[in-house]
C-alpha cells in the first residue's frame, strides 16, 4: 500500500511540475534570452469560442516553459485571426527583448484592444508575467522613455493620458494627465519625471478645501505641494516628507513650508490598499504651534496630475530648493 501511495504521489508531481515552475527548475544550466523562440495557441470551449491564448518558451525543440493567459471577453471578428499574434519588444527598457502576445479588440471603445507581456529576467534566465499589463487599454511603448501609455476620451471634449512604469514584472500607475482637445496651449508635465504621483482631494475637518499631490523618490523621501483652492489667492504651497511602509500600508509625514522656511502644517497620511482597488485614507493636518489638529475627511484618491504641478521637485534643477527643508525634516525625526 505505502509502495503504491508512493508511484502515486510521483505521478501527480510529474504531471503538475511544467505548468508550476519557471524555466530554470527545467534545467541546471542558465539559459540566454537569444536561445529562445515561441509558439502560441488559442484555446477554445465546446462551442469553439477563444477563451484562452498558450504560450510556449523553446529552446531547441525543448519546451522550458508556458504561459496561459484568460481572454478579456470575445474578441471581435475583424481582429480574430491575429488573437495570439506575438512580437518581441524591449516592453521595460532593460535592453531585452520581451514579449507581448495579442488578446484581441473588443469594440466598446476605439482604443480596446489588449495584450499580455512576458518580461525577460536576466539575472535568472527565464520569463516572468507581467503583472497588470493585461489590463490596459491598447498599451504603448515610448521609446525613449520605456514608459507605457494608454489613451481614452474623457467625454467629447477631453483626452486622458496615463503613465505606466515597472517594479521587476509589475506595472505601476504613476499619473494621470487630462488634456481639452481644443487647447491651443496645453500644459507639458515631462518634467515629472518617472516617479509616481499621489493626490488626495479632501476637506479639513469637512469644512476647507485641499488639494495634496507629492512624488515619492527611491529614498522615501516625499516632495510636492498643498494647495487651497478656496483661499484668497490660492497657490500651491511646498510640502515636504517622508513614507514608511508597514503592514501593506504607506506612513506619510510631511511639513508644509512657506517660502521663508516657516512650517506652517504638519500632515499624516495612512493609505492602504484593500483587496487590490480599495483605498482607504486616513490622516490629520496639524497646527504646529497651537497643535490644533483637523482630520481628512471626504477623500478622493487618484493619480491625475493638478495643472500647477508640472515639475518633479526631485528633476536636478530642483535639487537645491528643497535640500534645505529635507535636511530639516531628517532633524526633525531625530
Amino acid at each position: 500500500m505505502m509502495r503504491i501511495l508512493f508511484h502515486f504521489r510521483f505521478m501527480v508531481l510529474l504531471f503538475i511540475l511544467p505548468l508550476t515552475v519557471g524555466a530554470q527548475t527545467n534545467s541546471l544550466r542558465k539559459y540566454k534570452r537569444n536561445e529562445f523562440s515561441f509558439k502560441s495557441t488559442v484555446m477554445r470551449n465546446a462551442e469553439g469560442e477563444m477563451t484562452a491564448v498558450n504560450v510556449g518558451a523553446y529552446v531547441g525543440k525543448n519546451l522550458i516553459d508556458q504561459f496561459v493567459t484568460e481572454l478579456p471577453g470575445t474578441p471581435m471578428k475583424t481582429t480574430a485571426d491575429a488573437v495570439g499574434k506575438i512580437s518581441e519588444p524591449d516592453v521595460n527598457g532593460d535592453g531585452f527583448p520581451d514579449v507581448t502576445i495579442y488578446l484581441g479588440y473588443y469594440g466598446s471603445h476605439p482604443n480596446d484592444s489588449y495584450y499580455e507581456a512576458l518580461i525577460w529576467d536576466e539575472e535568472h534566465g527565464c520569463f516572468l508575467l507581467a503583472d497588470g499589463y493585461k489590463d490596459l487599454a491598447d498599451p504603448m511603448i515610448d521609446e525613449e522613455t520605456h514608459l507605457i501609455t494608454t489613451n481614452l476620451r474623457d467625454g467629447p471634449e477631453a483626452r486622458v493620458t496615463d503613465y505606466y512604469g515597472w517594479q521587476h514584472n509589475k506595472i505601476r500607475h504613476l499619473r494621470s494627465e487630462s488634456v481639452r482637445i481644443d487647447d491651443p496651449n496645453p500644459i507639458s508635465y515631462y518634467g515629472l519625471l518617472d516617479l509616481p504621483l499621489c493626490r488626495y482631494n479632501a476637506k479639513l475637518d469637512g469644512r476647507i478645501s485641499v488639494i495634496i499631490a507629492f512624488q515619492e523618490n527611491n529614498d522615501n523621501t516625499v516632495a510636492g505641494y498643498i494647495y487651497y483652492p478656496k483661499a484668497k489667492h490660492p497657490a500651491p504651497i511646498l510640502i515636504i516628507g517622508s513614507v514608511s511602509h508597514q503592514n501593506d500600508a504607506d506612513y506619510y509625514n510631511l511639513s508644509e513650508y512657506q517660502s521663508d522656511g516657516l512650517i506652517t502644517g504638519d500632515i499624516s497620511i495612512k493609505h492602504q490598499l484593500i483587496d487590490g482597488w480599495d483605498h482607504q485614507v486616513e490622516g490629520t493636518w496639524t497646527n504646529p504651534k497651537t497643535r490644533k489638529e483637523m482630520k481628512l475627511t471626504d477623500v478622493i484618491f487618484n493619480r491625475e496630475v493638478p495643472r500647477w504641478f508640472t515639475k518633479s521637485l526631485f528633476a536636478p534643477e530642483n535639487s537645491g530648493k528643497i535640500d534645505r527643508f529635507i535636511k530639516k525634516e531628517t532633524i526633525k525625526e531625530k
